[in-house]
């Protein structure tokens, strides 16, 4: 079986809006209940965390939290600081997401949390350029006089 890691938890966020969407809708029932209901199993928010953690080996808990029961949005902020160096985070978040940063010269996965990630570029680096996320984009030019 395929092992997972950190990556492969932003696959998680839309069928997780999904999810909550559902879970709205049936407010009265409750998603979990009503899939146990129909299924005729048991299933609890605890369960499909117990599960994701088992096969990542991460916790996940801040994760689910945020996106199951909050209506917040990352705030991906990015902030260029001299005419090549951008620093890029998420003030909002007490945890990191992987999200995909694509430069002049490459694109790659990037840990992104409250902590500043420092980036080289020629131009203005572009975050999540698929949009896997449901997010809000700041940008800020801060040239030094």
């Amino acid at each position: 079986m395929q092992k997972f890691n950190s990556k492969h938890i932003a696959w998680l966020i839309p069928p997780a809006y999904l999810i909550h969407l559902l879970d709205e809708h049936l407010s009265a029932e409750g998603l979990p209940n009503w899939i146990s209901g129909v299924f005729n199993i048991s299933l609890s928010t605890d369960d499909f965390i117990e599960l994701v953690v088992q096969r990542t080996n991460s916790d996940i808990g801040k994760f689910v939290e945020y996106f199951l029961y909050t209506i917040k949005l990352p705030e991906v902020f990015i902030e260029q600081v001299s005419d090549q160096h951008y620093q890029v985070s998420i003030p909002n978040i007490d945890f990191q997401l992987p999200m995909n940063v694509q430069t002049e010269s490459e694109s790659k996965t990037i840990l992104l949390g409250e902590t500043p990630v420092n980036i080289i570029s020629a131009s203005q680096p572009v975050v999540d350029e698929k949009n896997w996320y449901l997010k809000n984009i700041r940008v800020e030019n801060i040239t030094a006089d």
